[in-house]
């Protein structure tokens, strides 16, 4: 019969490797290359994998071609469930005006960008026609909402 001390050891390794496993998921940046609502590239995506990350990631933004940019939402985007930043003035040609539009008019009832995390950054866009808030804040500390348009399209 194996001792108490013989079972913990035999576990140490296997706790161990999955440590190791997990420390790989930690912070990472997403890039949004393109204005479709789902699919590689978009902003549905990248908040997906920002909530399956541990750590605070950053959503960047590398649309090619001239902006502004409209992503039309068709169904209400994930909920921000970890901290990130998402961040529409690393979008080439930012110089104080969002280039990056998001446009709920087709989303259903819901609102734009919804953090149920603390210590999240929104800047730089522009968040319009959503049944409810563009941006919804439910927990407190830390999060930051700066040099957004809320209501109007990126030219303001």
């Amino acid at each position: 019969m194996w001792s108490l001390e013989r079972r913990h050891f035999f576990w140490l390794p296997v706790v161990l490797l999955g440590a190791a496993g997990l420390a790989s998921l930690r912070a990472a940046t997403f890039t949004v290359t393109n204005t479709a609502d789902a699919g590689p590239g978009s902003l549905r995506v990248a908040i997906s994998n920002a909530n399956f990350i541990v750590g605070s990631d950053v959503i960047a933004f590398a649309i090619p071609g001239s902006g502004p940019y409209t992503i039309n939402v068709a169904t209400i985007l994930p909920s921000v469930l970890e901290p990130v930043t998402i961040d529409g003035t690393t979008q080439a040609g930012y110089s104080g005006k969002p280039l990056i539009a998001l446009d709920g008019a087709a989303a259903g009832f819901g609102s734009g960008i919804y953090l149920l995390t603390s210590n999240s950054v929104v800047k730089g866009l522009a968040v319009s026609r959503f049944a409810r808030e563009g941006i919804r804040v439910e927990t407190h500390g830390g999060n930051v909402i700066q040099g957004n348009f809320i209501g109007p399209g990126p030219f303001g």
